[in-house]
């Protein structure tokens, strides 16, 4: 009988001030350089506002208040990473791309205790990474956080 080799893990990795993350490379679309963000009135706090892709409206969110990070008033430097899952689309405000990642599903270790609790949903794995730790951030919860639903939900609270 033969043992196959767990199938390796590929990501686009990024930047959120100090961190680590990245998403499945397979749901990425594109990265963008940062561009003119159209705001929306009474939006939650992490949608940045809207762009136009080709014809297309895309909702741009702003990963920092989602993880606890220092919110930046002001986006003079970045990157956009634009997802899509299924018929969901949705640009990600990053401070810096890093490399597409392969990880060893072996290597995949627990999330950190420290990790606060409303971040742990986002997290759907942690790797070792350049003397750090890369999290992978889970896609599936990302897209249902930034739907209309919970954007009405933010601005009541």
């Amino acid at each position: 009988m033969t043992v196959s080799a767990p199938e390796m893990v590929h990501l686009c990795s990024f930047r959120i001030d100090e961190s680590w993350m990245g998403l499945e490379l397979s749901a990425v679309q594109e990265l963008l350089p940062l561009k003119h963000i159209t705001e929306v009135p009474l939006a939650a706090r992490h949608v940045t506002g809207l762009i136009n892709l080709r014809g297309q409206i895309v909702a741009v969110v702003d990963l920092r208040p989602l993880l606890g990070f220092p919110v930046l008033r002001r986006y003079e430097t970045g990157m956009l990473v634009v997802m899509r899952r299924a018929d969901n689309q949705v640009a990600l405000v990053v401070d810096r791309i890093g490399d597409t990642i392969r990880f060893d599903p072996e290597e995949r270790l627990p999330a950190p205790a420290n990790l606060a609790a409303h971040v742990q949903p986002l997290v759907r794995a942690v790797y070792p990474y350049d003397y750090e730790l890369l999290m992978q951030l889970d896609i599936d919860q990302l897209l249902q956080l930034t739907g209309p639903e919970n954007s009405a939900e933010e601005r009541k609270s």
